[in-house]
């Protein structure tokens, strides 16, 4: 039971120092279906590993739909063919008539992933990468947009299963609303 409280208490503290507020986690909120974690242990600065108990199943994060949940800012996200594989561009707009504050808690503005069929997670751009932990306030002005471009080369396309979809995760939070800043953006992926 310990454990499970620590490990809840710790996707919380989690969720909310990375600005997680698109994602979930699907079993957090039942502590009896929290995994048992028999031991934790740290390798790196980002690496964070957990040994499950006997017959536990890790948390997966589950995606909201967009369609039910109503951002302060909209996203569309376009695809463009490139010589290395494929470029793909998350624009963000404030359709509002004021100015938006957005807290970003690092130097990531965005995150791209391929999801299969089924919602499960194959790739994320972020894998591997780590980021500058910074605070940045900016505010998006009335009518404004700005563009988060990704790619992902040829060898990672060809690595992903038909029907999959890509799903941009912003890392922003609207300082001044209780609604998410922006909802996932999804697109199936050419």
């Amino acid at each position: 039971m310990r454990n499970r409280l620590k490990l809840l208490l710790h996707c919380a503290v989690l969720s909310a120092v990375s600005g997680c507020s698109s994602t979930t986690l699907s079993a957090a909120s039942d502590a009896k279906n929290v995994p048992n974690v028999v031991k934790s242990s740290r390798h790196g600065d980002d690496d964070h590993r957990m040994v499950l108990g006997k017959g536990a199943e890790p948390l997966m994060p589950t995606v909201i739909d967009p369609a039910t949940v109503e951002g302060v800012l909209k996203g569309q996200l376009s695809t463009v063919d490139v010589d290395k594989g494929l470029k793909v561009l998350l624009t963000v707009t404030n359709p509002k008539p004021y100015g938006v504050p957005i807290q970003y808690r690092s130097g990531k503005t965005a995150d791209l992933w391929v999801v299969d069929s089924s919602g499960g997670r194959l790739w994320a751009w972020s894998d591997g990468m780590m980021f500058t932990q910074v605070i940045r306030d900016i505010v998006v002005g009335a009518g404004d947009e700005f563009t988060v471009a990704f790619t992902i080369t040829a060898e990672q396309l060809t690595r992903f299963p038909k029907g999959c979809l890509l799903v941009a995760k912003y890392a922003g939070a609207a300082t001044e609303s209780s609604q998410v800043a922006l909802a996932d953006v999804i697109l199936p992926l050419p």
